[in-house]
């Protein structure tokens, strides 16, 4: 739950309808988002304000040059939508490609559960 909140807080400050809307912490953060989701439970947690104390500043990241960034040019206009199964874009795969189920609506990602599973196998090494 606690990986999960800052999550939360990330995907609320990009919502568009939450731009007018002053910076909610603590209680109210949680109290907002219990009231606008049901896909899990949320909780405040003293122990993750605790593990926030020793987290270093974005103030000590040093900044990219702009020499160093690299300037990635476009040069086709990127579709509104993508859709696998119409055209050729994995011929090879059409079978398949039917079957994977649509993870979009899920509460838990591939991403979250490779790395836990990654996680545990270097726990049992």
């Amino acid at each position: 739950m606690l990986f999960l909140l800052p999550l939360i807080v990330a995907a609320l400050a990009a919502d568009n309808e939450g731009a007018g809307q002053e910076q909610l912490t603590g209680q109210a953060l949680v109290d907002y988002v219990r009231t606008h989701q049901n896909l899990f439970e949320v909780e405040e947690s003293e122990k993750n304000n605790e593990r926030m104390k020793f987290l270093m500043p974005v103030d000590f990241v040093p900044k990219p040059r702009d020499e160093d960034r690299i300037k990635v040019v476009v040069k086709r206009k990127l579709p509104e939508s993508f859709n696998p199964l119409i055209g050729d874009y994995w011929a090879y795969c059409k079978d398949i490609i039917k079957h994977i189920r649509d993870q979009s609506r899920c509460g838990r990602t591939f991403g979250v559960m490779f790395s836990n599973l990654y996680n545990r196998s270097l726990k049992t090494i």
